[in-house]
């Protein structure tokens, strides 16, 4: 297993601290999923965090700063060299305004905005909701619920089974700051969260549900237990990424948008 860099690494002190936060458990999370994964790496050049999946899914092929920082021409110029050698393609995350400032030079070097992610927090200061214990909700234990959750995680996000069972390893579910959660409905599983804790504050990644089971409120319900838990753990604040379709429904759980995450593509046929 590959040395991670330190968590704190990633906080600078000038920035929103609430923004550096989540920004250290965005990265670390990647780092670690990367790490463990059985075709994963994870190279740091200088203050360049590089993070591969070993596939040419630019997703999971990702570049950070730590701290973030405008991207400069020799960053992309390291990025293209690592990733040309292996032949993947891969993206560049930067959140705005930080972003901002590098879109022309991402333009110039054959890079595509291929979306954005709004970063959002969740402070214990806003009254969560009566739990009515309308999922059971499980931390997968055995290799049919792990399965379950899979499976649940590959529809949801139009992911391979294999490769969504290459990113979600063994070895990186084991870790003690990553908790699994399958959200079942009379023993059927319907959706899935995942927490990870870095010391500041913990993170909520892989809410999915399945077709079937969409627009029923179980993917606010999963993330629902997932903020708590993460207090339950001593957490007083709660990060995810959304997506833009998620956006308003976390609005509406008391998340706060905070900064957006740009991710700029670059595809290795170009």
């Amino acid at each position: 297993m590959e040395t991670l860099l330190p968590i704190g690494q990633a906080v600078d002190q000038r920035s929103d601290q609430n923004i550096c936060n989540a920004d250290n458990n965005f990265i670390h999370t990647w780092q670690q999923m990367m790490a463990t994964s059985p075709k994963g790496e994870i190279q740091a050049i200088d203050d360049l965090v590089i993070t591969s999946c070993g596939i040419s899914v630019p997703f999971f092929n990702t570049v950070f700063a730590t701290p973030q920082r405008p991207f400069t021409e020799q960053d992309i110029a390291v990025a293209k060299g690592y990733f040309s050698k292996i032949n993947k393609s891969f993206q560049f995350c930067a959140h705005e305004p930080i972003s901002e400032q590098c879109a022309g030079l991402f333009k110039e070097q054959g890079f595509v905005l291929e979306t954005v992610l709004p970063g959002m927090i969740f402070s214990d200061t806003f009254e969560l909701p009566i739990n009515k214990n309308v999922l059971t909700v499980i931390q997968p234990s055995t290799e049919e619920e792990l399965s379950q959750y899979i499976t649940l995680v590959s529809e949801a996000y139009d992911l391979p089974g294999w490769l969504a069972r290459q990113i979600l390893n063994a070895d990186f579910i084991a870790q003690q700051n990553v908790h699994l959660y399958l959200a079942l409905v009379d023993g059927v599983p319907v959706s899935t969260s995942m927490l990870v804790n870095t010391p500041e504050v913990a993170g909520i990644y892989w809410v999915a549900t399945g077709k079937t089971a969409r627009k029923k409120g179980y993917g606010e319900r999963v993330t629902w237990h997932a903020v708590r838990e993460a207090l339950k753990q001593g957490h007083s604040s709660v990060i995810l990424q959304a997506s833009a379709m998620g956006e308003p429904i976390y609005q509406r759980m008391g998340f706060k948008t905070i900064c957006r995450y740009q991710l700029w593509t670059y595809d290795a046929g170009s």
